[in-house]
């Protein structure tokens, strides 16, 4: 096993410190530049295949550290960019799943707030063009959801009529759980 196939599986199962692996590689590429150009092309592999077997936990880490990687500039910002971008557009294919697109815009929005500074200072108008997109996404499932969704369900707010939402079972389980409060402990 190689520091490579060890930061990849890091990357994959230890996600919270992604940060941590992008900074590693940074550092080993800049002590040996023929170590990002290694693990950029792992990485491509390993999300390829991460995507053609549908794991989803690998999906996140792999695109996680491709964020890191740009960030720790092992992978310009325009190919990390070109990846989130191309994992939004999945969300205008035909037929596609309202769950999956939905999956994909919150992966991209999990690299957004790990990428988000570096993006906003070396590419600023793809970022604001990858933010208005997933504002449209967001809106049009909104709309799309509220009118769609059983009144019981709906939260209490501007999309929710009078009438429109019914005690629901926490609301009594609340109620018992005081009620329960205020009866003397027999043990006292």
């Amino acid at each position: 096993m190689t520091i490579t196939d060890t930061i990849l599986d890091c990357a994959r199962g230890l996600q919270p410190k992604t940060p941590v692996y992008g900074a590693l590689c940074g550092l080993l590429t800049a002590a040996e530049p023929r170590f990002g150009e290694d693990i950029v092309a792992d990485v491509q592999r390993e999300l390829q295949e991460a995507l053609d077997d549908h794991a989803t936990f690998s999906i996140r880490g792999f695109c996680r550290f491709a964020v890191e990687l740009a960030n720790a500039r092992v992978l310009t910002t325009d190919s990390a960019l070109s990846l989130l971008e191309t994992l939004l557009a999945v969300r205008e294919e035909p037929d596609v799943l309202p769950a999956r697109a939905e999956w994909f815009c919150c992966i991209v929005l999990d690299c957004l707030a790990l990428g988000g500074a570096t993006f906003s200072a070396q590419a600023p108008e793809r970022l604001a063009a990858l933010m208005k997109s997933l504002r449209e996404f967001d809106a049009a499932r909104r709309a799309a959801t509220v009118s769609r969704m059983p009144a019981s369900l709906l939260a209490y707010g501007a999309a929710t009529k009078a009438g429109e939402v019914c005690p629901s079972r926490g609301c009594f389980l609340v109620a018992q759980r005081g009620r329960l409060r205020q009866t003397p402990d027999p043990k006292h």
